[in-house]
């Protein structure tokens, strides 16, 4: 989430790193761990560390406001 629209460019621009770095920080998971509430909410609060630094390096600006998953499934 961000209230910037200019900042939303910059993250569809970026879309294929910010994938690339959530598939490597879900990879790292252990399922057990994130089948419980607050085993998804450290996760999220993870990822978006992981997503606003990542955006800081690649557009220099901090622009993202909250992260949300709108879809969870765990294998």
């Amino acid at each position: 989430m961000t209230n910037d629209e200019l900042f939303l460019e910059d993250l569809n621009l970026h879309g294929p790193a910010i994938r690339y770095t959530l598939l490597l920080l879900l990879s790292e998971q252990d399922g057990k761990n994130i089948k419980t509430p607050d085993g998804k909410e450290t996760l999220r609060k993870k990822a978006l560390s992981v997503i606003s630094k990542l955006m800081q390096e690649l557009s220099g600006k901090e622009g993202i406001k909250a992260l949300f998953f709108t879809t969870f499934f765990v294998q």
